[in-house]
């Protein structure tokens, strides 16, 4: 039997995840929403319900899941503006990174979570051992260190902490990719991209895959996003 992966240890224990599910066309607006959390829930997750995460201005509102102030929760893939998503994206990826880098100034690139918690295994390196070295780097309690203050503006993604070290370019091109696609994406056949692991080859893989497969989607397609718990991989199998 496989062992589950611990969650970050700095990542706040309320933390959802945001599924897009390719929904048929000829499904009236009102059951879109209904049918992608039911498409989840077989497909082992726990929906929570959907969320309005696309912009869009079209005049034709019955036709979306939903609409508030300016935002939808889904519809066809032509009526969401899709690219303005992207764009936003690039800009607050950019301003992160920046902010990241201004914070961590001076301290040694830190591990990230999975690299304490592959180590793990009973007395010999105890989970609670794992995280207590991942949380005592210096980077990492640097960033906590900003998040903790309340007065500092915005908040610094530790779960990022890999594609940060890599460089701006990079950060910036994995937003990018991630502002349509969320975490997870379930196709019109039943099909689920998710991505293996949070590890940066994993997270560009599902990422490729997942732009690819909406790219290629009649703009009359309708998509939703729909919010899930914490854990991205399923809570049974298929």
């Amino acid at each position: 039997m496989s062992r589950a992966t611990p969650s970050n240890p700095s990542r706040p224990r309320d933390h959802l995840h945001t599924f897009i599910v390719t929904l048929p066309s000829a499904v009236a607006p009102s059951l879109l929403a209904a049918l992608a959390t039911a498409r989840l829930r077989r497909g082992g997750y726990r929906p929570r319900g959907p969320v309005p995460v696309f912009p869009t201005s079209t005049r034709r509102s019955g036709r979306l899941i939903d609409r508030w102030r300016g935002y939808t929760s889904g519809g066809p893939i032509g009526l969401l503006d899709l690219d303005g998503m992207r764009r936003a994206a690039v800009i607050a990826a950019t301003h992160t990174w920046h902010r990241w880098s201004y914070v961590v100034a001076g301290t040694p690139a830190a591990k990230p979570f999975w690299h304490f918690a592959d180590r793990y295994g009973g007395d010999r390196y105890p989970l609670a051992r794992a995280r207590r070295d991942y949380l005592s780097q210096p980077r990492i309690s640097a960033i906590r260190a900003f998040n903790a203050a309340p007065y500092n503006p915005g908040h610094l993604p530790v779960d990022h902490l890999e594609a940060l070290q890599v460089g701006l370019s990079t950060y910036v091109t994995i937003a990018e990719l991630s502002a349509v696609v969320g975490d997870g994406v379930v196709t019109a056949e039943g099909y689920f991209f998710v991505p293996e692991s949070g590890r940066v080859e994993d997270q560009l893989t599902f990422l490729h895959h997942a732009n690819r497969y909406l790219a290629g989607l009649p703009r009359e397609t309708p998509i939703a996003a729909i919010a899930v718990g914490d854990n991205l991989r399923p809570a049974r199998k298929r």
